[in-house]
């Protein structure tokens, strides 16, 4: 039979740290918060953080919501009516554009929710499916030496240090408190950052990975 070989996510460090910012994003006088995902998972968390934001819109006058999404349309549909709220939705990008983005903006929001996922998978399998996701979005902040707040997803907790390099949190509200003191505490959120980037260089660098795949795709892993 064949095996199935588990290896744990990477970033390209190299290429990561050769590419510039994204002009367009990089020019946006605001603190960036950055949403990415391939679909539906974190559309419903995401959504609760924007109406509660919309309705305390002085204090996110000044942030910048980026939903970059391969169903950016959508997106569009679930928050646009949020009219305080400053926006800017970018399309699904190759690997390099989504370097660039990462680059360019101040902190990644990771959120999930079961909800998301429940045409996808019945109630049993909707924790598994969650805690199977890699923490990419995690190996991506410490690349940009910025904090990421994420639901408690496995590889997430796992990933994060709590209060060091990012935060952990459940619901909408408690996302929006960590953006908060993120945005108004930047000698924070910078030291935070630093430490993200020693973490992924130390776990998560493509130079690191790279015997793990060898070995893997030639029958030696262990």
């Amino acid at each position: 039979s064949t095996p199935i070989v588990h290896v744990p996510t990477h970033v390209n460090l190299p290429v990561f740290d050769s590419l510039t910012k994204l002009d367009y994003v990089n020019k946006i006088n605001r603190y960036k918060v950055l949403f990415a995902s391939g679909g539906r998972v974190g559309a419903s968390l995401l959504h609760n953080m924007c109406e509660k934001a919309n309705d305390r819109w002085e204090e996110f006058q000044d942030i910048e919501w980026i939903i970059n999404s391969a169903g950016v349309a959508q997106m569009r549909t679930l928050i646009n009516s949020f009219r305080n709220l400053n926006k800017t939705y970018i399309d699904w990008l190759s690997s390099d554009d989504y370097y660039q983005l990462c680059k360019s903006v101040d902190l990644i929001l990771n959120p999930a929710s079961k909800e998301d996922i429940a045409t996808l998978c019945p109630p049993v399998w909707q924790d598994a499916f969650l805690n199977s996701k890699s923490a990419v979005k995690f190996t991506m902040a410490g690349a940009a030496r910025i904090p990421i707040i994420s639901s408690p997803m496995r590889s997430y907790v796992e990933a994060v240090q709590e209060g060091e390099t990012g935060f952990i949190v459940n619901t909408a509200d408690e996302f929006l408190d960590k953006i908060l003191y993120l945005k108004n505490n930047l000698d924070v959120a910078k030291v935070m950052g630093e430490k993200a980037r020693i973490a992924v260089e130390a776990n998560y660098d493509i130079r690191l990975r790279y015997p793990l795949y060898r070995d893997a795709i030639i029958g030696e892993y262990k």
